[in-house]
């Protein structure tokens, strides 16, 4: 599984090896034994190929069917997902309302025009 992590581990479904992949990793290497470093290695090495990629799907896919992408994810993931999408609605929600708040800029313009015409 670490030569597959290591290789590319944005495109693994590490669901597959464990719902709780990241959990169960982070209690292994807890635990002395020969190969705790290179599993804190894997580990993290794989978690910072993934989340990039997380990060961006989830704020722009919110018009998206994104089950084929999350089932791929392990629960940690699929909460950093569900977190990202919750904060793209947000903004894109805060950005809507801005915009109904404000007056149109062109208006302006236009007036300012008609003035000095």
């Amino acid at each position: 599984q670490r030569e597959i992590l290591r290789a590319d581990a944005s495109v693994e479904n590490l669901y597959r090896h464990g719902p709780y992949f990241y959990a169960f990793g982070s209690r292994l290497i807890e635990l002395e034994h020969r190969d705790q470093p290179a599993i804190a290695f894997t580990i993290y090495n794989a978690f910072l190929n993934r989340v990039v990629t997380i990060i961006d799907q989830a704020q722009h896919s919110y018009t998206a069917d994104t089950n084929t992408f999350t089932r791929h994810l392990d629960i940690a993931e699929r909460e950093i997902f569900a977190a990202g999408r919750s904060a793209s609605e947000a903004m894109q929600d805060w950005r809507s309302s801005r915009s109904q708040l404000l007056p149109s800029r062109r208006k302006r313009r236009h007036e300012s025009e008609s003035a000095n015409k």
